[in-house]
């Protein structure tokens, strides 16, 4: 018995020593924390890892760049220009409500002849709208003289100012044109031949006759694609005026300092848009409309003349 005893604890020794002489001479951070834990510390290490990127990636989600720019500053130009817009209104209202009140003046010589509201739409209104910005950076208390001579200042550029509106309306005539001819070109043609020789008559039955709710999506897009080509051409006139270009450089500015920022300025495009169709839809109201979307419009190009690197 004694003798198995000590067989059993010779045993029990040489194991210990072989075990010690294994991790004694393996490396020394084996021999100091067991391999299971070294296995979960470096699972630990992984997922402290994925946990940092994933909090950076939610941070740079959040505060997003546009060529260095934030993003909440990109959109807060609506709301900056709209304040601004008031501001202006209401350092010099009077000016302003003259002003809409020739431009009211103007709209209504379409009923003597409309070639009389073609070339004021063309030509006049579009410089008077773009010369309210000089208006709008003035001192308070001006004179009516003063005011007037300001709201005029961009009469030198006139012709410059027509021949682009011209461009730009040709060129959204066209674009409406061959867009509900595809989606409604036998009916149109029907009612054109109809209603040759009464314009009225054919307005009236283009909202009668047609089913326009047809080609939902098609008119949908068709929308979505107007908006957009004006959006990327919004401050060609402004850019014409005020940065002393030619016609073909003002579209390309516009474009080029759009383009970019065409996410954040489309907002204030829809807003500018809904101004404009009061504007054209309360008679009375827009006296105060028209010039307000034009120190509106004025103030967003202002805001992105900013944001040029």
């Amino acid at each position: 018995m004694n003798q198995l005893a000590r067989m059993g604890f010779q045993g029990e020794q040489d194991c210990g020593s072989a075990q010690f002489t294994r991790l004694g001479h393996g490396p020394r951070h084996q021999f100091l924390v067991p391999e299971v834990d070294t296995v979960k510390g470096s699972e630990r290490d992984h997922s402290g890892a994925a946990r940092n990127k994933i909090r950076k990636l939610v941070v740079n989600l959040h505060v997003l760049k546009v060529r260095g720019k934030d993003i909440s500053e990109l959109r807060g130009m609506t709301l900056h220009a709209l304040s601004l817009a008031a501001a202006a209104f209401r350092r010099n209202p009077y000016p302003f409500a003259t002003t809409g009140a020739i431009a009211l003046a103007l709209n209504l010589l379409g009923l003597i002849h409309p070639i009389l509201s073609t070339v004021a739409g063309l030509f006049v209104l579009p410089m008077l709208y773009v010369g309210l910005g000089t208006l709008a950076e003035a001192e308070p208390g001006l004179r009516f003289t003063q005011a007037l001579r300001l709201a005029l200042s961009a009469w030198p550029r006139t012709a410059a100012l027509g021949g682009m509106m011209f461009i730009l309306f040709l060129f959204l005539s066209t674009l409406l044109g061959i867009s509900l001819s595809a989606l409604y070109g036998d009916e149109l043609m029907v009612l054109a031949q109809t209603h040759e020789s009464d314009p009225a008559a054919f307005s009236q039955a283009l909202l009668q006759e047609i089913n326009w709710s047809a080609s939902a999506f098609g008119l949908a897009a068709l929308v979505l694609l107007t908006l957009g080509l004006i959006a990327l051409v919004w401050m060609a006139p402004f850019a014409l005026v005020y940065h002393n270009m030619n016609v073909l450089q003002a579209l390309r500015w516009s474009v080029q300092m759009t383009r970019p920022h065409f996410a954040a300025l489309f907002p204030a495009l829809l807003l500018w848009v809904l101004f404009s169709g009061l504007s054209g839809a309360l008679v009375g109201l827009n006296i105060i409309l028209w010039p307000f979307t034009a120190l509106f419009h004025f103030y967003c190009f202002r805001s992105l003349g900013k944001q040029a690197p």
